[in-house]
């Protein structure tokens, strides 16, 4: 009996628990670490899409007030121009009616403010 508890004796590793733990914490740090690791990557992926989001909305609405901006400027552009024609119209259709009225021995007189 003694010899056969020492052949057993041989084949069982006095540190085997000890080394089993130590392999077991090992493998579940390197799972934490890496489930750390992949948190840290979902943070910064979730950083980057808000700002893509917001400088894509940033970026919108710059657009919007330049449009706004140059759709005013035309739009005044266009009545000093407007204005530019009708006072040239004015100014044409005066000399039209002067020449007729010359034609006719008559002419336009201006009474009041001397200018």
């Amino acid at each position: 009996y003694k010899f056969k508890m020492q052949k057993n004796m041989k084949q069982f590793k006095p540190a085997y628990n000890i080394e089993r733990r130590v392999k077991e914490d090992v493998k579940y740090r390197e799972f934490s670490e890496y489930a750390k690791k992949m948190q840290g990557i979902g943070r910064t992926t979730d950083w980057h899409e808000t700002q893509q989001k917001y400088s894509v909305s940033k970026e919108k609405t710059k657009n919007q007030q330049k449009i706004e901006s140059e759709l005013e400027l035309a739009n005044e552009e266009l009545k000093v121009l407007r204005n530019q024609r009708l006072k040239e119209l004015y100014e044409k259709e005066i000399e039209q009616f002067q020449e007729e009225l010359s034609e006719m021995g008559l002419a336009i007189a201006f009474v009041g403010n001397d200018e």
